[in-house]
């Protein structure tokens, strides 16, 4: 059986989700060879979100295919046909739609995600979203993001993230105030952005560019 899910999902938008009526509902598509998209939803703790709705997209919201993550927030898409572009979106009621970057599936590839919630409720503090890319718009993986936040002329450190695969990191429980970003990546000079979080805030999205690499000795 399949069960395709027509809802449009657009970033900010409301994060209560019609259930499908299948769990995986991917097409098996014999003439096509496959892939495999699997990953687990989290909160911003890396606490498993059960039940929470996933979507596999296509021509950025084309539905592909739908489920809800298992009771240890997993999730799995099997026999995706390759050789095509696609983006995954998630939520949960009480927390905001998740958008991905677009990623391309390859023949007999296994593409990992693990997805972050960030909570939807306007008492709790702002949350800063970003993606590091390169001037060719690679992502790059593995950079390390500091967080600092100003007091007049002293820095405060408030914290250290690493992005993912995608490029993407995600700075929870910011207070309103001047703060500065420090993007530190292997072979290219350090990114320094000031920011400004004040208290209308909610989910602050941000996209660096590293500049040209270092000249290799």
């Amino acid at each position: 059986m399949t069960a395709f899910i027509q809802t449009r999902l657009e970033p900010g938008g409301d994060a209560t989700l019609p259930a499908p009526e299948a769990r995986i509902d991917v097409k098996l598509d014999t003439e096509n060879r496959t892939g495999t998209v699997r990953g687990i939803v989290t909160d911003l703790s890396d606490r498993p979100i059960s039940e929470a709705m996933v979507q596999l997209a296509k021509n950025r919201f084309e539905p592909v295919a739908g489920c809800l993550t298992q009771p240890d927030g997993t999730f799995e898409f099997r026999n995706v046909p390759a050789k095509t572009q696609y983006w995954l979106y998630a939520g949960r009621k009480g927390f905001k739609v998740f958008d991905s970057p677009p990623f391309f599936l390859l023949e007999s590839q296994e593409i990992r995600r693990h997805i972050r919630l960030c909570p939807d409720d306007g008492n709790l503090p702002p949350c800063l979203a970003g993606r590091v890319i390169d001037v060719d718009g690679r992502p790059a993986a593995l950079s390390a993001v500091l967080v600092f936040r100003l007091a007049g002329d002293t820095l405060e450190y408030h914290s250290f993230n690493f992005c993912d695969e995608s490029g993407r990191f995600m700075a929870a429980n910011l207070k309103p105030g001047p703060y500065l970003l420090r993007i530190i990546a292997e072979g290219y000079p350090p990114v320094n952005q000031n920011l400004r979080i004040s208290y209308r805030d909610r989910l602050v999205k941000l996209e660096f560019v590293l500049s040209e690499p270092h000249a290799r000795r």
